[in-house]
């Protein structure tokens, strides 16, 4: 088993209000929402080094951002799945 660090954090009131919020609409604790968005934080960027070359070797074209949308939303969907219980 992993060990747990124990801490207190403090952060604005409207951001804990969006926090559970998200909790509540996957499921999870509180605390479970911030570890799992931290654990997405630290994950590979694979997203924004992908956004990062698209903008320097791509040609504007409607096509390519389109597929960009497409390959981007899959990755989100896949970082806010609700995990299975």
């Amino acid at each position: 088993m992993e060990e747990i660090y124990r801490s207190q954090f403090r952060f604005p009131y409207s951001l804990y209000e969006q926090l559970k919020k998200a909790a509540d609409a996957n499921r999870r604790s509180v605390n479970a929402e911030l570890v799992a968005r931290l654990e997405a934080s630290f994950g590979p960027a694979s997203t924004l080094i992908l956004v990062d070359e698209y903008h320097r070797v791509e040609p504007a074209s409607p096509e390519r951002a389109l597929a960009l949308i497409e390959q981007l939303k899959g990755e989100l969907l896949g970082l806010t799945a609700t995990p299975k219980e």
